[in-house]
């Protein structure tokens, strides 16, 4: 990872985003928070407050937003692209807004600063990342139709 001096003055705010979560799954969120409390106080040196989603609402992320547009954070650290967008446009557009207001965003599997780096880099990962969605997003519907077509058959709707 790029070495970042240690500032008292940053505000640092961590994304993290989830499918549903089981007790299983929260064990998982523990940990990666835990991982991150000694990733910010190592690298920051600062405070930092951690924004959650769970499921399928943004509900945090929209908070963490408004936080940004009110001037309480300087920095926003995540695990990856697709945790702030799956849609390139999206993406693009929020992590420009986020500049302007002097947001920095961190992408850690991406090892991607927005202060380090062009927009080019970013836009290849958005890219890959909306790639990975609508991939998932198929898999999803041919799993149903799948599903529907066995069950259908199961009925004795189906023949074949």
């Amino acid at each position: 990872m790029n070495e970042i001096k240690k500032s008292e003055n940053k505000r640092i705010a961590v994304y993290m985003r989830y499918g549903n979560v089981d007790a299983k799954g929260q064990s998982v969120i523990d940990r990666q928070a835990l991982l991150y409390t000694e990733f910010c106080k190592e690298r920051y040196g600062s405070e930092f407050v951690i924004y959650t989603d769970n499921g399928r609402g943004r509900t945090e992320f929209y908070r963490l937003l408004a936080d940004c547009r009110a001037g309480k954070i300087d920095r926003i650290i995540t695990k990856c692209v697709s945790q702030i967008s799956s849609f390139m446009i999206e993406l693009l557009s929020l992590i420009r807004e986020l500049k302007e207001l002097g947001v920095a965003v961190f992408f850690e599997v991406e090892n991607l600063d927005t202060l380090e780096n062009d927009e080019m880099a970013l836009a290849m990962f958005a890219c890959l990342a909306e790639q990975e969605s609508k991939k998932r997003s198929t898999a999803m519907k041919l799993s149903w139709a799948s599903r529907k077509s066995w069950q259908a058959k199961k009925r004795g709707e189906i023949t074949n």
